[in-house]
């Protein structure tokens, strides 16, 4: 290739633009005449960014998603966020169970000396951790549990409780003492990982476990047809403060009964655990928006606002759209030597709710399917460019605390689009699980996170804050 100066076709049509403009924010391009004379120049490209729904996600079945990594995650909670409104989050779970055992018998007599349905902590809380109370419940699930579910999915539960617990704050980095019963040896006592402990009541496990028919124990198939599972929520009348989402690893979590029985003068004391699982376990997840800076601009989809906002949890996403790319394309044949998306944070920094602490950024095919950008494909066939995989470090969408702001590296992306090897439909923006792993096949950071509650609050289409593209390129003759 070889480089000149600007022809006076390309000057003409520059000029042209500039003149039929007010700003150069109207052509997208802020064409400096005298830095295209060089061989490498840099400038800003208008962006339009909008905020509009996420579509549902499925909750089940999220230990098999990149999304999930370390471990997988199910949301739980209640936050009223003055901004993206109330965001409510149940649980639905079957019990498995036990796998050491082919039939279970709790033997003559037994006296439950307490049930406990354990809740292990997951990585992740967010919200108000100060001065927020929680009310939980457990309920008997009225319908079975099979298959996939998404958050969209409404639970039938039997109305009263079969147990409860008042929390005044989800201790995830808090381990605890539990004690432990050991066959043949004095109990004792030891130190667990984070969990929440939720009492569950004796009348209901005396009378649906020890005094139920022994064929709904015999294997696993007949308990899970006699029991179809637990319903965890909380009671939104007795919520104190801005209230938080918290994190559960349902693989770690159980239901414990611990009991004894007496023959004479001989007392067995017995322990007896319904493991919990992440393919078991569903979020029915509800968002509103009332009266929200959100309901104001979801009800005005074709204006243009100086902020926009993301949310995990099938909540909400920011639709980038590169309006003027094609103006760019009429001034000549441009190698693209960097692209960067930079998405600044729209003023102060909440301390309760600061901003998701990663994004993600994926484009749409002609059937609104979403397929990841060249720079970010992690293997998938189904683009126009793959192998161009940049690492986490380069690629971005990590916070930067210290700047409010993220930074995209899309150099293939918007080359493509320039090249004519992809078509630009919509892009999107979208939080991401900050320790999420790229790995072929998964479709990662494409559809939103149960497993993070973090959102963000961004610069939209003008002010000191809005969102822009900066291009670095040479112009080819």
């Amino acid at each position: 290739m070889r480089y000149i100066k600007i022809d006076l076709l390309t000057l003409l049509i520059s000029l042209f633009l500039l003149n039929a403009c007010k700003s150069p924010d109207e052509i997208g391009l802020d064409v400096d005449p005298a830095n295209q004379i060089d061989a490498s120049s840099t400038d800003t490209i208008t962006v339009r960014a909008s905020t509009v729904r996420d579509d549902s996600t499925l909750t089940t079945a999220i230990n098999t998603s990149a999304q999930t990594y370390p471990v997988p995650q199910h949301p739980f909670g209640y936050q009223d966020d003055p901004i993206m409104g109330k965001t409510e989050s149940s649980l639905a779970f079957r019990l498995l169970f036990p796998s050491d055992s082919s039939s279970v018998s709790f033997g003559n007599k037994p006296l439950l000396d307490s049930a406990v349905l354990v809740m292990r902590y997951g990585d992740e809380f967010y919200g108000d951790s100060v001065s927020s109370t929680y009310s939980l419940n457990v309920h008997r699930l009225q319908e079975t549990f099979n298959g996939g579910y998404y958050n969209t999915k409404t639970w039938a539960y039997e109305a009263g409780s079969v147990g409860g617990k008042k929390v005044k704050k989800f201790a995830i980095r808090d381990s605890i003492l539990v004690n432990q019963i050991r066959d043949g040896k004095a109990d004792t006592t030891i130190k667990s990982a984070p969990q929440l402990r939720i009492p569950v009541s004796s009348s209901f496990i005396t009378s649906d476990f020890f005094n139920a028919a022994s064929s709904n124990f015999k294997d696993g198939t007949a308990f899970s047809k006699y029991f179809k599972g637990l319903y965890l929520n909380l009671d939104k009348s007795q919520i104190g403060g801005r209230g938080g989402i918290v994190q559960f690893n349902a693989d770690s979590s159980r239901l414990v009964l611990y009991y004894r029985n007496v023959n004479g003068s001989t007392i067995d004391t017995n322990v007896v655990s319904f493991n919990l699982s992440s393919t078991g376990t569903a979020a029915n997840i509800k968002h509103d928006y009332t009266g929200t800076p959100v309901q104001a601009q979801l009800s005005a989809p074709n204006q243009l606002f100086n902020t926009v906002y993301t949310q995990p949890l099938a909540g909400l996403r920011t639709r980038v759209i590169f309006p003027y790319l094609n103006k760019l394309k009429e001034l000549g044949s441009f190698n693209i030597n960097k692209a960067e998306l930079v998405v600044s944070i729209d003023g102060d920094v909440n301390t309760d709710l600061p901003p998701a602490l990663r994004l993600g950024f994926y484009r749409s095919d002609i059937a609104e399917q979403r397929q990841p950008i060249p720079d970010n494909n992690a293997g998938q066939t189904n683009t126009a460019t793959p192998g161009r995989l940049l690492p986490d470090g380069a690629y971005g969408g990590f916070y930067d605390s210290s700047k409010k702001r993220y930074v995209f590296v899309i150099t293939s992306y918007i080359q493509d689009l320039l090249d004519g090897k992809l078509t630009q439909y919509n892009s999107y923006l979208a939080p991401v699980k900050y320790n999420y792993q790229r790995a072929q096949g998964f479709t990662n950071d494409l559809f939103s996170p149960v497993t993070t509650a973090g959102r963000s609050v961004i610069g939209g289409n003008t002010g000191n804050y809005k969102i822009k593209l900066v291009l670095t390129y040479t112009k080819l003759n």
